[in-house]
């Protein structure tokens, strides 16, 4: 008992060191959190509570409110420095894998509990995700919680259907991937003949609602198509699945992209260099179905895990074309299968299944001098920091230079500004990194026209020739275009 204890800490620790290691120094600040952060600032300023979340790629969607409600407390104890979040973020993750030990331990055994969170410790995938500050990613930490749940229901057979949706609703508030759990859920209520009563069902439809009611009270008062469209959007995905639109059909080009990005999550869970143990992954899940007698690969935690992975694949084939936080709802899956078939295998009489355990278990320390080897380099820890590059674009330190020069021109006057560069087609030039930080620094671009301007070339290839008018400040490699 002492000794797991002893080692969950020793993890823990680990966790907390890579989460919190140079994390000012690397701090990942663009143009997405910055315009959240300008949001949060405003809802402040004009003393409103906000009834919606964060947009979505599409303009027509948004998210919940929660995010808000939880993060504009935590900007403002930090003084609205980007910095705040990030820490909270960084603690939200070690505690995760203080969760994950917690989850396995309780669905598995504790040696299974080790190696996962061992892992999820060290996870380039993790740990860049929780790095990066972004509001998603706390469907990684909620995830847990909903398991447990669908695993009292399916293994204990508890009436929790209210608290199964009150947690997909919470989950909802921060991305809508989580929408794939119920169609996991329902295969599993038909394999395991649960017959849940109406007023059950009704209870878990309520549970999924209630998080959600500040979105519903504003779409319904704004009157906005938003909840009509997200519910013909599924159909027309899902038929165009089948043929119906030529557009959106599945084929062989978009199925291929599909498995590449099913393959690339696999791997980044356990390492950023190589595949190898993304390689072990897959052999494990042959073992799983190559081993149909042996209860300690096939169990109701198992099951659980193989129905979530096999109708999140099919919904990547359906929406086509995902980027990887799409997978949020099934982050601890493909880590915790693997060390739950490789602790059961360890064990395993046969001696081809015992032998494949040792050798997976052996690769996991390899795996660990390789992380720690791609951590400690240019590439993680050591980016540089004065320049952008195409591997680090817009490191935290450079952002800060460039707004302390527009700034320290400007000496108090006015101005618009504007910015060349990736993803330049959006709002505000996809610049609200920069005008988060020069209202942080007391001088906030207007959005009237001023008789001042600057331009922030982030991509110099495009500065133009100058002119009379112009005055060109450099900043390391970006370029600030003054106009008067």
């Amino acid at each position: 008992m002492k000794k797991a204890y002893i080692l969950v800490s020793l993890i823990i620790l680990l966790a907390a060191f890579l989460r919190f290691f140079r994390l000012e120094e690397n701090l990942s600040f663009h143009a997405e959190l910055g315009d959240n952060y300008l949001v949060m600032k405003n809802y402040v300023a004009h003393r409103e509570i906000p009834l919606v979340g964060p947009p979505t790629s599409h303009p027509w969607l948004s998210f919940g409110p929660f995010y808000y409600w939880i993060f504009t407390p935590i900007l403002m104890i930090s003084n609205w420095h980007p910095v705040g979040p990030a820490i909270a973020f960084a603690i939200i993750g070690t505690f995760t894998v203080l969760l994950n030990y917690w989850f396995v331990t309780k669905i598995a055994n504790k040696k299974s509990a080790l190696v996962s969170s061992l892992l999820i410790a060290l996870s380039p995938l993790w740990l860049s995700f929780t790095r990066e500050s972004r509001f998603f990613v706390l469907i990684a930490t909620l995830i847990y919680p909903y398991f447990i749940l669908v695993y009292s229901y399916v293994r204990k057979k508890t009436n929790n259907l209210f608290w199964i949706g009150l947690s997909l609703g919470v989950m909802l508030n921060f991305h809508y991937a989580p929408i794939i759990l119920v169609p996991s859920m329902v295969i599993l209520i038909l394999f395991y003949k649960r017959k849940p009563a109406v007023k059950d069902v009704i209870t878990g439809i309520v549970g999924t609602l209630l998080p959600l009611t500040p979105l519903i009270i504003h779409n319904l008062s704004h009157k906005s198509p938003m909840l009509v469209q997200l519910i013909v959007w599924f159909p027309y995905r899902i038929l165009g699945f089948f043929g119906a639109s030529e557009k959106i059909a599945v084929d062989a080009p978009s199925l291929t992209k599909s498995i590449e990005a099913f393959i690339t999550f696999a791997q980044l869970n356990f390492s950023a260099t190589s595949s190898f143990l993304a390689i072990l992954f897959v052999m494990a899940i042959l073992v799983y179905i190559l081993f149909p007698g042996n209860k300690s690969l096939h169990n109701h935690a198992t099951s659980i895990i193989v129905v979530h992975l096999i109708v999140a694949f099919m919904a990547i084939v359906i929406h086509q074309n995902v980027p990887l936080h799409y997978f949020l709802p099934i982050f601890p899956i493909p880590i915790v299968f693997f060390s739950m078939l490789v602790t059961a295998l360890i064990k395993h009489r046969m001696r081809i299944a015992h032998l494949l355990g040792i050798a997976t278990a052996l690769g996991v320390w390899i795996l660990i001098g390789v992380n720690s080897t791609y951590f400690f380099s240019d590439r993680w820890f050591y980016q540089p920091q004065d320049r952008n590059t195409r591997e680090h674009p817009y490191p935290f330190a450079l952002q800060q230079n460039v707004v302390n020069a527009i700034v320290a021109d400007a000496s108090g006057r006015p101005f618009t500004l504007s910015r060349v560069g990736s993803f330049d087609y959006y709002t505000y030039a996809h610049a609200q990194h920069y005008r988060y930080l020069l209202w942080w620094e007391g001088n906030e671009p207007l959005d009237t026209p001023q008789v001042l301007s600057y331009t922030v070339y982030d991509d110099i290839a495009k500065l133009p020739v100058k002119n009379h008018q112009e005055k060109v400040l450099w900043v390391s490699n970006v370029a600030i275009v003054k106009n008067e």
